[in-house]
């Protein structure tokens, strides 16, 4: 499947979802969420916008079950049925931003001024309060085409993955003036960022293409050795292994861009824990 046939279909439904404050009292604010998510202001447009690559997991991985288990959305092929979850990851993902851009003091964003920078830190958290919000009504869309089992586990899993993501942050900033750090601390921190909504995009995708999951297959505490021992188990050398390994090689991604990180920011005292 390609990815640039996914791309205008998940714009679509991002905008969409964003559209539910597209009124005349709340036109300006919904100005304010339009131009972070890349559509409108100067410097619009792709690279503005992202990779869209949450998104993209959900859908893929959506597809590639459907193909093991025969179609599980029905009338549609599942990864348009997944759209709803697709842009709920999105959401979640530029709510994070945002609050993100804020704590760190970024003025920058893709190339363009941040959306505190523009409209101020008090208006900026309440554009990511919105998408937040966005997302959670996002992955209820999905009852136009799943049974309410497997909506409300889509939200459970999104749910809890914004809670990881939260312990994350809070982590990642409590350790910013630290120079103690162990590998023991950083496994934790980690494992509440970037790697832990990729999983969920994954495990979502799987879940509404069909797939019978193994649930401890997107459980990163263990960094990964429980996907390297399904994925090589002939038992297990199905569809939910070849997830796994898409898990695992995010794990695997984040963790070296985290250790490049840390090469250049002395106050991450890796080298010197794993030493």
């Amino acid at each position: 499947m390609d990815t640039k046939t996914l791309l205008p279909y998940i714009e679509q439904e991002l905008q969409r979802q964003v559209a539910r404050l597209d009124s005349p009292r709340s036109r300006l604010f919904h100005e304010m969420l339009t131009y972070h998510m890349g559509w409108t202001g100067e410097g619009a447009g792709p690279e503005a916008a992202g990779k869209r690559i949450r998104p993209l997991l959900v859908l893929l991985c959506a597809a590639a079950c459907e193909s093991a288990s025969r179609g599980a959305a029905g009338e549609v092929e599942a990864w348009q049925a997944a759209l709803p979850a697709a842009a709920a990851v999105e959401l979640v993902h530029n709510f994070s931003l945002v609050h993100d851009d804020i704590q760190d003091n970024s003025d920058r964003r893709r190339g363009r001024p941040t959306a505190w920078v523009k409209w101020g830190a008090p208006m900026a958290i309440n554009v990511g309060d919105a998408l937040f919000v966005m997302s959670n009504q996002a992955i209820l869309d999905l009852k136009a085409s799943y049974p309410a089992e497997t909506v409300v586990r889509a939200a459970e899993i999104l749910h809890t993955t914004c809670l990881e993501l939260t312990r994350g942050q809070f982590l990642d900033m409590s350790y910013e003036e630290r120079n103690d750090l162990t590998v023991e601390d950083y496994w934790p921190m980690i494992a509440g960022k970037t790697a832990a909504l990729l999983s969920a995009c994954c495990h979502i995708g799987a879940l509404l293409g069909g797939a019978v999951l193994v649930e401890s297959l997107f459980d990163l505490d263990g960094l990964g050795s429980q996907l390297v021992v399904s994925v090589l188990s002939s038992d297990l050398f199905t569809v939910q292994s070849f997830v796994a390994f898409i898990v695992l090689l995010v794990v695997v991604v984040n963790l070296i861009v985290d250790l490049c990180y840390a090469l250049i920011d002395p106050r991450i005292r890796l080298a010197r824990a794993l030493g």
